[in-house]
């Protein structure tokens, strides 16, 4: 099933690893706020790895971890806890899963 992911961009804010499904907070990233400036890409919710409980965001030590454990098991990307009132975010690791 393929889930639909926002990123904010402006100037060198391009395609980078962190995918939302939340497009306002995809908006909070982008210079003006306009819907020109939200990335969209569809991912295949196959290739995602998502921890229970899930990395924090803040610790790259984790973040690290995960990676690799989802790494080992063939995933491209893994669910990211952004923190209290904050939708999750999606880490892409393997750039392939973007195209």
């Amino acid at each position: 099933m393929k889930l639909l992911f926002f990123r904010g961009i402006g100037g060198d804010n391009g395609e980078g690893n962190y995918y939302t499904q939340d497009i306002e907070f995809a908006r909070q990233f982008t210079f003006s706020g306009r819907d020109s400036e939200i990335l969209k890409k569809y991912i295949d919710a196959k290739y995602i790895y998502t921890l229970n409980p899930l990395p924090r965001a803040t610790n790259e030590d984790e973040i690290d971890n995960a990676i690799s454990e989802a790494q080992e098991k063939g995933y491209k990307a893994i669910t990211v806890n952004e923190g209290q009132n904050m939708p999750n975010s999606l880490f892409v690791f393997d750039k392939s899963l973007l195209k």
